[in-house]
């Protein structure tokens, strides 16, 4: 027998993005989608559903003739004063500078057509990786339809070697590793259970969740839809890719901000981006995760001295100096050396991997001399 059609408050609850689902437990996910576990949703709620969400398929933007594209390498106020210099020193004469100036702008138009080539490409990889076909519970019964026909609510069958069709909530999860490099660019599969998570964490610590996208490699599982199409993690970063509001710095530079390190990773492997910047230490782990660390490169001064507090009661000295003799003698016995060795030189368990980040003359040097002084140019209460 056919369930009711939501009611407007219903409607209302389950159109509204709620992107802390990891957060939530998995009955009060269930009771939030309005759906029970062993029946799923029937056939009059997927189509109410259906007509709200939209089919789980990412729209295909509007594409500009590959003649249009590289001619719109030039539309930029740099280039035109580039031009404008070419022309003067063809007047003037200086036909190796004329020579010289044409080929930068040239060389500049291919390396933007190529990038822009790139993200088209990575937008339409993100396309082919939702799933043609799922396994769902509906009315009772087990089937398999069409991945574009999923709704938020859909009750999804998980097993080994399945790419996940939406992003899913797991109810239920037996011994299910799944591959999140599209998302995370971390190689190594990622253990998954039920139990919810912080609201706060990063995507790739919400282990109570499947994305859209990603491959379940052991195991299996059952969980329920929460995102669909544009709506789910694979979605957002393919708006990104597609409409971007960048800053134009005057050195000709697009600054993009990303919401985390994954979607960065996202916008570097796409060719989105060429490159991007974060805590030296964060991007050598990044690196030691990626499929091919050798294809990445850190730039910059390798650990570079920054400025660490350690808090404790005021108006104690003897305590202060219990932590300042303690922390010296961690520095001056060499202790510290070895303690760095171990988790930046070394392979870490469990994945065994190895930062291979050498600690830098200027930090050797520091720690040779401790201090609890601030730093040059720096006040600290």
């Amino acid at each position: 027998m056919n369930r009711p059609i939501e009611t407007p408050a219903q409607q209302q609850l389950i159109a509204t993005d709620v992107e802390a689902w990891h957060a939530l437990s998995a009955e009060q996910v269930l009771e939030q989608l309005d759906v029970n576990e062993q029946a799923g949703l029937d056939v009059a709620q997927v189509q109410a559903r259906l007509a709200r969400s939209g089919f789980n398929r990412l729209p295909e933007s509007s594409r500009r003739p590959a003649w249009r594209r590289f001619l719109l390498q030039f539309h930029n106020i740099l280039i035109y004063v580039l031009l404008g210099s070419a022309v003067i020193t063809a007047i003037l004469q200086h036909l190796w500078d004329t020579a010289v100036i044409l080929a930068v702008v040239v060389v500049n138009a291919v390396i933007g057509y190529i990038q822009e080539g790139k993200a088209e490409k990575a937008m339409d990889a993100i396309r082919e990786m939702l799933v043609p076909r799922a396994m769902v519970i509906r009315s009772g019964e087990r089937l398999g339809i069409a991945g574009d026909e999923l709704v938020p609510g859909d009750i999804v069958l998980l097993e080994a070697g399945d790419k996940v069709p939406a992003d899913l909530r797991l109810l239920h999860a037996n011994r299910l590793q799944v591959q999140e490099a599209i998302l995370t660019g971390e190689s190594a599969p990622v253990e998954k259970h039920t139990e919810p998570v912080r609201p706060q964490a990063p995507l790739g610590d919400r282990a109570c969740m499947a994305f859209s996208g990603t491959l379940v490699t052991c195991g299996q599982a059952t969980g329920v839809v929460v995102a669909t199409a544009t709506s789910a993690e694979i979605g957002r970063i393919s708006n990104l890719l597609a409409d971007v509001e960048s800053l134009t710095t005057p050195l000709n530079m697009n600054v993009i901000s990303a919401k985390d390190i994954g979607e960065s990773y996202q916008m570097l492997e796409s060719g989105r981006a060429i490159a991007f910047m974060q805590d030296d230490a964060l991007l050598a782990g990044e690196m030691a995760k990626a499929k091919n660390p050798e294809d990445w490169v850190v730039t910059g001064t390798p650990q570079s001295n920054e400025i660490y507090g350690c808090t404790m009661r005021r108006g104690d000295p003897a305590l202060k100096k219990i932590v300042d003799d303690s922390i010296k003698s961690l520095f001056v016995s060499g202790e510290i050396n070895a303690i760095y060795d171990k988790w930046f030189n070394q392979p870490i368990p469990p994945r065994d991997l190895n930062l291979k980040f050498p600690m830098s003359t200027e930090l050797k040097t520091i720690i040779a001399h401790p201090n609890d002084q601030p730093a040059p140019e720096r006040n600290f209460p």
